[in-house]
């Protein structure tokens, strides 16, 4: 979206092109369990609609002339930058940077997942992306988290707030902690008190926040 969110690049001039979407051949699914059923839901579900966007990612990346990819939460970008030979790497939160393993993780793992559902959503975009780096001559990937990671992946997060509860990343890659835009937001209004500043993000309908509450209230 090019209207909505103020681009931090806006300022230096830069220029800025859309992303490749669908706007045919995908439909987002309702509540999304995975990584891999938000992906069915933007293009992937179709290896014909997901070689369209690709290409339409190829086209942005050579007519930027770029000897490198990097990229925010774009799996499909990280397929061009494959199928074209360019390196890629990866930058996001945990959440948006999945541990490798199959299948891709829950979302929200305090809900009940039926027994499969993750493992056929990741066969399903595995198989389609396969089918289009096939087409461009590229290597295959071999699991889901791939398709995220790029050649490189930054994790830009702490460990304590990482939603899959790694803790430690593989050999070589670090915690690169969270980057906050200082212009983002208005200062908090704190109750007066002696005691410590707490900001807690937290559903509702999460069954656990009344014992994160009371844990809160008696620290």
């Amino acid at each position: 979206d090019l209207v909505g969110p103020r681009s931090p690049l806006r300022e230096f001039g830069l220029p800025c092109l859309q992303a490749p979407l669908p706007l045919s051949g995908g439909a987002p699914i309702r509540d999304p369990l995975s990584h891999a059923e938000i992906l069915l839901g933007c293009g992937y579900r179709d290896a014909g609609v997901l070689d369209a966007l690709v290409r339409g990612w190829r086209a942005t990346v050579e007519c930027a002339g770029a000897d490198l990819v990097v990229a925010d939460f774009a799996p499909t970008a990280m397929l061009a930058a494959r199928t074209l030979g360019i390196p890629s790497a990866a930058v996001g939160t945990g959440f948006q940077l999945p541990p490798a393993g199959r299948p891709l993780p829950a979302c929200r793992p305090w809900e009940r997942v039926p027994p499969g559902r993750l493992e056929t959503a990741e066969a399903h975009v595995v198989a389609s992306a396969n089918r289009v780096l096939a087409s461009h001559g590229a290597r295959p990937v071999a699991q889901g988290w791939q398709l995220f990671s790029g050649d490189r992946a930054l994790v830009c997060d702490w460990p304590e707030l990482d939603v899959y509860g790694r803790g430690t990343l593989p050999p070589g890659d670090r915690w690169w902690g969270r980057s906050f835009d200082p212009g983002a937001g208005v200062a908090p209004d704190w109750p007066d008190g002696p005691g410590p500043r707490v900001f807690a993000y937290l559903k509702g309908e999460h069954p656990d926040v009344p014992a994160v509450l009371r844990a809160l209230a008696a620290r």
